[in-house]
């Protein structure tokens, strides 16, 4: 079976060729290294600073208030001057009255997909918060104040801390010029976005991207979109199922253009805008019918809500008995929260997003209701050995090999009442590539990756050689080969014992990679 690589998704972020990987994968490390003791030391020398001079402010020389962070190859706008917040606002807090969605202004940057993701996480402060580690001040009448920040990111496996300053780029020395809050008080959109920038190399290296990589780096979750023309809805449905079970963020996007965004309106929804999904359920109708239904929630908060087939007013509700309706939560509120048919759902919206959150995703001792197990896998495509490309050449079988196995079922029952559910494993695997701004002016390239798994007869400690992927095809692979930073797969494995396969399309293609894999029962994994 031959195989295609897909191109790179379209966006505005610029993609520049790097040098080799054995090289790449060491400034990486240090990178992340530096970042995560960097905030101890930094604070050291800024209170030995400030010891001699009270009126010392930190200013990041890795990242400083010069048009170097604003750009790497284009020019920044005329009139653009750093300003701190304290400059542009006596009160400034870098948190005011906690996070919501409406603070989130974007500027004159297309980091539409940063703000969405922060937009989304806000609807659960609790995600937020692991961005931000602790109270800290923006005002000079904060005796703590020092001009000094620190925000945590995930980033190809484990949790960073960036530390930046606050100054941040403004029109003419008053007005923020990329993504602000609606609070001229308040200023965590504002340098969050910095961190981000900071973390990538440059603002400019963060104009264009991917919501589900962003989703991830504010997580640590393995985030997987589905087109609503493309996917099917029971498998999507099962997901979504499992992933409210598991406490995994569930969002959609609705687009519209032209008639449709009168149509979308005239349902009670708002067009080119982000949902959170908070629920979801199977009823049984008076009729005898039984639908599927979900439960939907419009992060604004107002009382503009769906007006068609369950929502609060709809007369299907009186087919719907008493006890079905108080365990779904059903009252007529006005809240911007209501059910809809799977039907419906699947006709306005035009994306969903699943977010998996492995099991104390925040590290404060909080665990999850049912979490998913964890299993994660490091490794390198190295070339002429380890790097051997797709099933189009007859190295693919040099590529790293890892034996899996299943070791029982999930439990059906759990589901049952919801979703119909095949019996086996449920599992959810990411491929992530490296990738990362390692300078200013160099980016570690996309290649198209991909990943397969084949069932065997039983435990081995040896890899499949050219012959058996000649005859051999793969029992769940997630396609195309595609040029981004991850790919994904999902689907239900039998008990027994398996072959997976990560590959880049082209062989001797350099790079290191990071594997994730989300289930609900124990498994076994190991390198061959």
């Amino acid at each position: 079976m031959s195989v295609v690589e897909q191109p790179a998704p379209v966006t505005d972020e610029p993609k520049i060729e790097c040098n080799l990987a054995s090289n790449m994968i060491h400034q990486e490390n240090d990178f992340l290294l530096g970042l995560q003791s960097s905030y101890k030391d930094t604070l050291a020398l800024v209170n030995e600073r400030r010891n001699s001079d009270p009126n010392y402010l930190f200013v990041d020389e890795e990242f400083p208030p010069t048009n170097s962070s604003l750009v790497f190859q284009g020019q920044p706008l005329p009139g653009t001057v750093w300003r701190r917040p304290h400059q542009l606002n006596p009160g400034a807090k870098l948190i005011k009255d906690g996070f919501f969605k409406s603070d989130i202004a974007q500027g004159n940057l297309g980091d539409c997909y940063f703000l969405a993701a922060a937009a989304a996480l806000a609807t659960t402060p609790k995600l937020l918060k692991r961005i931000f580690p602790a109270k800290q001040g923006l005002s000079k009448e904060d005796p703590e104040y020092n001009g000094l920040l620190r925000f945590r990111f995930w980033r190809f496996g484990k949790w960073v801390e960036v530390v930046i300053d606050d100054n941040i780029p403004t029109m003419q020395g008053f007005m923020v010029l990329y993504g602000r809050s609606t609070d001229p008080q308040e200023f965590w959109v504002s340098l969050a976005e910095k961190a981000y920038a900071k973390l990538n190399g440059s603002y400019e290296a963060i104009n264009g991207g991917q919501n589900t990589e962003t989703l991830e780096d504010m997580t640590g979750g393995l985030a997987m979109q589905h087109d609503m023309s493309t996917s099917d809805k029971t498998t999507v449905f099962n997901q979504i199922v499992r992933a409210r079970r598991h406490k995994s963020f569930v969002c959609a996007s609705l687009f519209a253009s032209g008639k449709k965004i009168q149509e979308v309106e005239k349902a009670g929804l708002v067009a080119n805008h982000a949902y959170t999904i908070t629920g979801s359920a199977k009823v049984k109708l008076s009729t005898g019918e039984t639908k599927r239904i979900l439960r939907v929630r419009n992060p604004w908060g107002t009382s503009k809500e769906w007006t068609g087939l369950f929502s609060d007013k709809s007369e299907v509700w009186s087919k719907v008995d008493d006890l079905t309706k108080k365990s779904l939560g059903y009252a007529v509120k006005g809240d911007a929260e209501w059910w809809m048919t799977l039907e419906d759902f699947w006709d306005q919206f035009s994306s969903l997003t699943i977010c998996t959150l492995g099991p104390d995703f925040n590290l404060d001792g909080d665990e999850y209701h049912l979490p998913w197990l964890t299993s994660t896998v490091f490794g390198q495509w190295v070339p002429n050995s380890t790097a051997g490309g797709s099933r189009n050449n007859t190295t693919f079988h040099t590529n790293p090999q890892y034996l899996l196995r299943i070791i029982e079922s999930d439990d059906v029952e759990a589901d049952a009442e919801e979703v119909e559910v095949d019996p086996g494993c449920y599992v959810q695997i990411g491929l992530m590539q490296e990738h990362r701004r390692v300078d200013k002016n160099t980016m570690v390239p996309l290649y198209g990756i991909g990943l397969a798994i084949y069932k065997v007869d039983g435990p081995r400690t040896t890899k499949l050689d050219a012959r058996t992927f000649a005859t051999t095809p793969a029992t769940l692979e997630n396609g195309s080969f595609v040029q981004s930073r991850e790919v994904t797969l999902t689907g239900t494995l039998q008990p027994g014992y398996y072959v997976m396969v990560p590959a880049t399309f082209r062989p001797n293609s350099a790079s290191s990679f990071f594997i994730r894999m989300f289930t609900e029962t124990a498994i076994e994994l190991s390198e061959l």
